[in-house]
């Protein structure tokens, strides 16, 4: 990771300050944090900012990184007070570009000032930002490699393979129009100085010399909890905006009772729904599939 650029690759007696800023949900700021806090441990100072009400909302346990707020314009009942998506993402885009360049403006009188933003490839406007104030621009996809490259590459309409092959949410036809057209948009990432993905070449190096091609990609992954920088010694990713609940300690109750290496996890997204229409019925047709191929690998 010292080698990604020369604003992160710093000694621990420099004066690297780097800006963090993921989109505003659970699974774009836990990777994030986490990065943030293997970097602070190499000597730069990291800052993760995210919304007032996120921030309000939580007890973060953000070890080594600085945590700071800039507003989404609902600052008091956060992404809920919204009446649309688009008018969430738009409100994120006016107002967090502001009070973000206000942060910068504010920390660049401090001793130690922004000289580099990470951002969230799911926020495009970072990069605006970071070309404004003149800070390096590194790009951050906390998706895998092969997520990210067939989001490119329909974009680009260079798509090898059958539609049916691709994810719906990739496709015109999927069930969420706005996030779709914010996942294909996200990689146009031409002024970028680097792009980062939460994964590793072991797992995906075929694909990450494909995506070098069009930018200057690393995988820096997977950024999970390490004890070598977590203060408490424990996997907890520091900022958890999901309250815990009787089903989900019930289910760690059953998964503890499993063999060790038994039990295949599967997400299907914070989107996705199970119990109805067509919906459900693609849900069941993807599980057929993955037990069928679980199944071929004995």
């Amino acid at each position: 990771m010292l080698g990604i650029s020369k604003a992160i690759a710093q000694s621990k007696s420099s004066k690297a300050h780097v800006l963090v800023l993921p989109y505003p949900s659970q699974g774009h700021i836990n990777p994030m944090l986490q990065f943030a806090k293997r970097l602070a441990s190499k000597g730069p100072k990291a800052t993760l900012v995210t919304t007032h009400f996120i921030i309000k909302s939580i007890k973060a346990q953000s070890g080594p990184v600085q945590i700071k707020p800039i507003s989404d314009g609902f600052d008091q009942v956060g992404f809920t007070d919204a009446v649309t998506l688009d008018d969430y993402l738009a409100q994120l885009e006016d107002i967090g570009s502001k009070t973000l360049s206000d942060l910068i403006e504010e920390e660049s009188y401090s001793t130690r000032p922004f000289t580099c933003i990470v951002y969230d490839t799911y926020v495009p406007w970072g990069l605006d930002v970071a070309r404004r104030v003149g800070l390096t621009a590194v790009a951050f996809s906390t998706q895998s490699c092969v997520v990210s490259a067939v989001y490119y590459y329909v974009n680009q309409g260079s798509v090898p393979l059958a539609i049916s092959d691709f994810p719906s949410f990739a496709m015109d036809n999927g069930s969420y129009p706005t996030l779709s057209e914010l996942a294909l948009e996200q990689f146009r990432l031409g002024k970028a100085d680097w792009v980062l993905f939460n994964s590793f070449d072991e797992l995906e190096g075929e694909v990450i010399a494909s995506l070098n091609k069009h930018w200057r990609a690393r995988a820096i992954g997977p950024t999970v909890p390490l004890s070598l920088v977590d203060d408490d010694q424990s996997s907890n990713y520091g900022m958890d905006l999901i309250q815990s609940s009787d089903d989900s300690d019930r289910c760690k109750t059953w998964l503890e009772s499993k063999p060790p290496s038994s039990v295949i996890y599967i997400s299907f997204g914070s989107f996705d729904t199970h119990s109805y229409g067509s919906s459900a019925r693609r849900s069941n047709t993807n599980c057929r599939k993955i037990s069928f191929a679980t199944a071929n690998k004995g």
